[in-house]
């Protein structure tokens, strides 16, 4: 069923039959032997329950997910047979699924790439973080994370650029000054 690669799009990549059980499995390029079960929890019987299983029609589910690793984007979809010539071989296709870890790295990348200064993502502690307007969501709605970033206004840059400049002025002004009075 093919090879693992450490491809930068993912990083974890499982191949299930229709109910679940793994015929392949690869993390960073590595054989990955955790159930897929065990690594997506109650997302994976969720995912395989929506997606449509007829061996003819296609279909996607992305989720944001809590794997032990941490936080992850999964997509899973069908395998269907590119041809009517070719027969899958079984009455329920298998399913691919990828998932890639949003680590730190990942994050800032992401935060450089959007502008969003020091983007970062935590747990979820509380009740009240659950109905927090930053709490991040499932592809079923319930809250799996919280998302910060530093706040910036309209005018923060100039704003910052103009006190190093005015610093800068007073720090020469003053050496200027002290040069003067000897």
């Amino acid at each position: 069923w093919g090879v693992g690669s450490d491809d930068i799009n993912y990083d974890t990549m499982y191949l299930v039959d229709a109910e679940g059980d793994v015929i392949t499995a690869f993390q960073n390029g590595e054989v990955f032997d955790v159930p897929a079960d065990t690594y997506f929890g109650r997302a994976l019987e969720r995912t395989l329950s929506e997606l449509p299983m007829n061996g003819e029609s296609f279909g996607v589910l992305s989720s944001l997910v809590e794997t032990p690793q941490g936080l992850a984007v999964m997509a899973a979809a069908p395998i269907l047979a590119t041809s009517d010539d070719i027969r899958i071989p079984t009455p329920r296709p298998n399913v691919l699924i990828f998932s890639k870890q949003l680590t730190p790295p990942l994050l800032a990348k992401m935060s450089e790439q959007y502008i969003v200064d020091a983007l970062a993502i935590a747990p979820i502690r509380s009740r009240a973080e659950m109905a927090s307007d930053t709490a991040l969501l499932d592809h079923w709605g319930n809250p799996v994370a919280l998302a910060s970033w530093q706040a910036r206004h309209p005018g923060d840059l100039a704003s910052q650029s103009y006190r190093f400049s005015a610093l800068a002025t007073i720090l020469e002004r003053d050496a200027v000054g002290c040069d003067a009075s000897r």
